[in-house]
């Protein structure tokens, strides 16, 4: 064993384990007690703190209703002399955090596999089998085998046993072994050392860069239109149509309006309701009554809505943990939305939360969604690209003792920025929401900052408003006294940023944690010139993304600044701190008349 750890060593470097061993089987029987079985073999070293924390409790979840896991194997065996080799603790509980997230489906389950005492260096062997009954909702089968991950893969390998003559197809490298016999296809795809993954920018899944094989039985064209009867609410009449109607009599037409309907009135929860528990849908005539439903729920209302209203509109399904794979199954999804036709084109709405204003929550940009209808054709895509603005407008004037700035003050919000905002407002009382103000805007506390609107309304344009104080800087040597300008350091302070790298939205609205938010700042503030005063003006100075001027507009200088923060908002904000420490445009020479 101290000889496989030093090889683990050489191996690896910076990553939490090695896996000396990676395989997984892929059997599928279609009998008509079985379906398909699954089994995960993998023996691994955790090299440091990190890893011994991660391998020392793992977790299994299933859906009880549909198939069966067992641990054939959990075994530790230890790199230091005189300790005894141990099998792990196996424990079955309901899948942690969905009662939290209002998912009270019973049949999502989870295995726990905990081992005693580990440390670095030790020898973890793990072996999982999983039998799967029956799928959900249609015979659509697939499975994603990464033979590179964030810890260093030493060996391995992926094996499928596949009917002969049925449809099969495959995404990425080409198997090694491909042969029939007995009526069965036989695959692998073995794989030699794989070292691990750099660091991925925030928001990148492992899954997006980690090196796979797929293998599905459907074309995702296929399976949108094989979903389609199964899912779609189809045309509505009797009492659901009347409801549908007296939705539409009070709320309008409108798509928008309708969307924003859905996402404020009906409660985000789940229950384990029709044959495939945690996947069948409620009727839209069920989610009026219960007033309640999921992402799955409140599309099928929506699309239901909207159809009543005379639009054309359909489900669709996406992945909000990351991007679906060119291959799909049914168990790939984990949110639904609503297509639109609107203007010619496919629009994408999102009723799930009242957390945004448009369409749908920008964690869904550049996503691919798979339509739930006939014509499907394969994915259609959000669209990625968004205007995400806090603009923030200010008419200041100096202290009698020039030591602070006060005046008028407008913020408002688009896109990406807005869901922000929005988001933090929900998570704070509303009594606190001055102190916030204050903390986030570098605010003294005779300012009177305001929100204006209603963050639960998607459809209310959220802003705020109010007068501000803000202390300035003036340093002075003889003659001459150099004023320093607040800027967007000031009063945008980093609590700001800060909030949007931790904005992970409820439910399924937000991609992942620590998901960094888009965000361009604008800045325009009108400065009154103090009596006695004349300015001498630096040149307009620009850095990456970052950009300063400033000029004369009677009496008043007018600062305007711009940083578009994108997904690096840490190091732009340590740069305008610096551009402020140096000197830059910050710097407004105010020259005294005396």
């Amino acid at each position: 064993m101290a000889s496989a750890l030093a090889a683990a060593l050489l191996v690896s470097s910076g990553p939490d384990a090695i896996f000396l061993d990676h395989r997984a089987s892929v059997d599928l029987i279609r009998s008509p007690d079985l379906l398909a079985v699954e089994v995960s073999d993998e023996t691994v070293i955790p090299l440091n703190a990190s890893g011994v924390a991660r391998f020392s409790s793992l977790s299994v979840p299933y859906d009880r209703s549909m198939e069966t896991v067992m641990v054939v194997k959990a075994e530790i065996h230890p790199v230091r002399p005189g300790r005894p080799e141990a099998e792990a603790r196996v424990t079955e509980r309901p899948r942690p955090g969905l009662a939290a997230s209002g998912r009270l489906e019973s049949n999502f389950r989870e295995l726990v596999i905990e081992f005693t005492g580990v440390e670095t260096g030790d020898t973890l062997f793990i072996t999982t089998r999983r039998e799967i009954e029956r799928l959900p909702l249609v015979d659509a089968y697939s499975y994603s085998f990464f033979s590179q991950s964030t810890d260093s893969i030493a060996s391995s390998c992926f094996s499928v046993r596949w009917p002969a003559g049925a449809p099969l197809l495959i995404a990425g490298p080409p198997p090694s072994t491909d042969y029939e016999a007995g009526g069965v296809r036989h695959l692998q795809w073995p794989c030699g050392p794989m070292p691990a993954l750099p660091p991925l920018p925030l928001g990148v899944p492992v899954e997006m860069e980690a090196r796979r094989v797929i293998i599905a039985s459907h074309p995702p064209e296929e399976l949108g239109a094989l979903l389609c009867p199964v899912l779609d609410p189809g045309g509505a009449g009797g009492a659901e149509e009347a409801a549908l109607s007296m939705v539409i009599d009070s709320v309008g037409r409108d798509p928008d309006s309708l969307r924003a309907w859905v996402a404020r009135s009906i409660s985000f929860l789940g229950a384990g309701i029709g044959a495939h528990p945690g996947f069948t849908p409620r009727t839209p005539l069920q989610t009026l009554q219960d007033r309640c439903g999921v992402c799955r729920d409140k599309s099928v209302l929506l699309t239901a809505l909207l159809r009543e209203a005379g639009s054309r509109a359909w489900l669709g399904l996406t992945r909000v943990s990351h991007p679906l794979d060119e291959l799909c199954g049914i168990r790939d999804f984990d949110h639904m939305v609503v297509l639109l036709e609107r203007d010619g084109a496919i629009d994408i709405l999102d009723p799930s939360t009242a957390g945004h204003s448009t369409p749908a929550g920008y964690a869904l940009r550049g996503l691919p969604v798979l339509p739930v209808a006939p014509w499907c054709r394969g994915y259609e895509t959000v669209p990625s690209e968004g205007c995400d603005t806090l603009s923030i407008r200010m008419s200041l004037g100096f202290s009698s003792g020039l030591d602070s700035l006060s005046g008028g003050f407008e913020a408002g919000f688009t896109g990406a920025v807005d869901e922000l905002w929005r988001d933090m407002l929900s998570r704070v009382d509303v009594e606190a929401w001055p102190e916030m103000l204050e903390a986030l805007f570098g605010a003294s506390p005779s300012s009177a900052l305001r929100i204006v609107g209603d963050p639960h309304d998607p459809l209310s344009a959220v802003s705020v408003e109010g007068t501000i104080t803000i202390p300035s800087r003036l340093i002075g040597d003889g003659d001459t006294s150099a004023m320093i300008l607040p800027g967007l350091v000031d009063v945008n302070r980093a609590g700001s940023r800060i909030a949007a790298l931790l904005l992970a939205g409820e439910g399924s609205s937000g991609r992942a944690e620590g998901t960094d938010t888009p965000m361009i700042e604008l800045l325009d503030a009108a400065i009154c010139i103090p009596e006695g005063f004349a300015p001498s003006l630096p040149e307009p100075a620009s850095a990456e993304g970052h950009e300063v001027s400033v000029r004369i507009e009677g009496d008043s200088l007018r600062w305007s600044e711009s940083c578009d923060l994108g997904n690096h908002a840490v190091s732009r904000l340590r740069r305008t701190a610096l551009a402020r420490c140096a000197g830059s445009p910050r710097g407004i020479l105010l020259t005294e008349e005396r």
